[in-house]
């Protein structure tokens, strides 16, 4: 069994809908379903993909329709919870066997990645059990497609330092490491690439606004005023990740008033830096607990020392992103559409 969404052929309809289909009928007949081929991917072979021609084949609306994708939309939720599990998981397993490694001849980001992780997973679990807040719900509209992106653009990286610390052997495919870096990439592709993930938190802050933002800053405030940083000498960190948080929402309120084209162009950065301020707050609040191990608190230095110096979200302005887009294609022949409309 399968959901597919074909486009609706029905006159005047718009979009895609949502179907039930069965691989077969009743009596065990085959439901006209041709596989056309399976597609040869860098990773992920263990779970195969293919191209299937739907012709004729029985099938049952689901939802509204025209409305497929908003139907199917809170499996996205979830699914691109699990992306960001998955790839924190990847990252904990390079970073095990290369510690195993290390002793018989390390990474900050699997920690962050995690926290960020189970954070989601909370707002999930609080909206699914119908305990969510209307800021629970949502910081969850915003989290959800910065956890995903952010987690899987760390896997890639930290995958790749951790082949280099096996050597030679890294890059072998009898000791089974290159698999977890082609199955890996995977992550910052399907259910949203970094760029598709950076403009939905776009369409999220256009459609609601800046209270969303107020949420986040609420949040992220909230959470360390109820901490004892003196007592964990977390007091300089927390006042760091307060004013990046406020220079986020600072760029974000003048560029949709001042520069909206602009925001487009700084969406990637803008994601990252949320994710950035909001893991440094995971991080403090771990370092926090009663539970913190000495490394812990380690952690949340470095993490704010080095994170905490945000992506260059001010360099987001007319003149220089149009310097940006003529150092790329500088020698390349632009078609009309996206020829620099400002003087440098």
């Amino acid at each position: 069994m399968n959901f597919s969404s074909p486009r609706c052929t029905a006159q005047g309809s718009r979009g895609l809908s949502l179907f039930y289909l069965e691989t077969r009928l009743g009596g065990g007949a085959h439901n006209s379903l041709e596989l056309v081929r399976l597609k040869d991917k860098l990773g992920t072979r263990q779970l195969p993909t293919a191209e299937v021609l739907l012709d004729g084949s029985t099938a049952h609306l689901v939802g509204t329709e025209g409305r497929g994708v908003a139907t199917i939309s809170p499996m996205l939720t979830v699914t691109r919870l699990h992306n960001s599990i998955i790839s924190a998981a990847y990252m904990r397993r390079i970073l095990q066997l290369s510690r195993d490694y290390s002793t018989r001849r390390t990474v900050v980001e699997t920690r962050g990645c995690t926290l960020l992780g189970l954070e989601t997973a909370r707002l999930v679990g609080l909206k699914e059990a119908g305990l969510a807040t209307k800021s629970d719900t949502l910081l969850l509209r915003l989290l959800n497609s910065i956890n995903k992106l952010y987690t899987a653009k760390q896997a890639v990286a930290v995958i790749s330092e951790g082949l280099e610390s096996f050597g030679g052997a890294g890059y072998l495919e009898d000791t089974g490491l290159p698999v977890l870096l082609r199955d890996a990439q995977v992550g910052t592709i399907w259910e949203g690439t970094t760029n598709v993930l950076s403009l939905d938190l776009l369409r999220v802050l256009q459609k609601v606004g800046p209270e969303i933002l107020e949420v986040v800053t609420d949040t992220v405030k909230s959470r360390l005023s109820r901490l004892p940083l003196a007592r964990c000498q977390l007091e300089s960190e927390a006042d760091l990740i307060r004013d990046r948080m406020q220079d986020v929402v600072t760029f974000v309120l003048r560029a949709m008033g001042e520069e909206p084209q602009c925001l487009e162009v700084a969406a990637r950065d803008l994601a990252l830096s949320l994710a950035h301020v909001y893991i440094s707050m995971l991080l403090v609040e771990q370092a926090c607990s009663d539970r913190a191990s000495p490394s812990d608190r380690v952690t949340a230095e470095r993490w704010c020392s080095r994170s905490l110096q945000l992506s260059p979200l001010t360099s987001y302005t007319k003149s220089q992103t149009a310097a940006d887009l003529s150092m790329v294609m500088d020698g390349h022949r632009l078609s009309h559409s996206i020829q620099p409309q400002h003087s440098l």
